[in-house]
């Protein structure tokens, strides 16, 4: 799973996560209003939640983080292999 900045005409720029399918790629965050953008960006993985930088409106650049349940992953270890 990975998760990226995109406007899709009506949200402004918010956090999408894709598989990598169609089907899999969806919008998963709305911190600004309608077509505000948020412009999020900086995701980093701690534990079981995603930390990120965002502007939300009323009160301008902000830390946020999210549950990766959010995203459709699961709170497992990050799927890497390490050397033999």
């Amino acid at each position: 799973v990975a998760l990226f900045a995109a406007n899709d005409g009506d949200h402004g720029k918010e956090t999408w996560r894709t598989d990598g399918t169609a089907a899999g790629t969806w919008r998963v965050t709305e911190i600004g209003f309608e077509q505000i953008s948020s412009n999020p960006r900086s995701w980093t993985r701690l534990g079981g939640k995603v930390l990120f930088a965002a502007s939300e409106p009323s009160v301008g650049e902000e830390p946020f983080a999210m549950s990766l349940v959010a995203t459709g992953d699961s709170l497992a270890a990050p799927r890497v292999r390490g050397c033999a």
